[in-house]
């Protein structure tokens, strides 16, 4: 997420990560807290940069609370040692 994008495809890498995030923080399947740490970095970085990724609200839908969401996700996820 911390590369330079170019604008015209900014809320799609932004819907693919969010995405992906969403999938792995649901099914359970991050198995370690440095890639949580990284994710949660992301998505303040996402958070931050919102209006360049939050451009095709119609296509992708309202980034802003997605973002919120994983937030909380993030926040309250437990890494499990098996």
């Amino acid at each position: 997420m911390f590369k330079e994008h170019d604008k015209f495809f900014a809320s799609e890498i932004a819907s693919c990560f969010t995405t992906l995030l969403n999938e792995k923080l649901e099914a359970k399947t991050i198995k370690d807290n440095e890639l949580i740490k990284y994710s949660t970095d992301a998505i303040v970085f996402l958070s931050d940069n919102i209006e360049f990724y939050n451009q095709d609200k119609e296509i992708y839908g309202d980034l802003e609370k997605t973002i919120s969401l994983l937030k909380e996700k993030l926040s309250t996820y437990k890494v499990s040692s098996h």
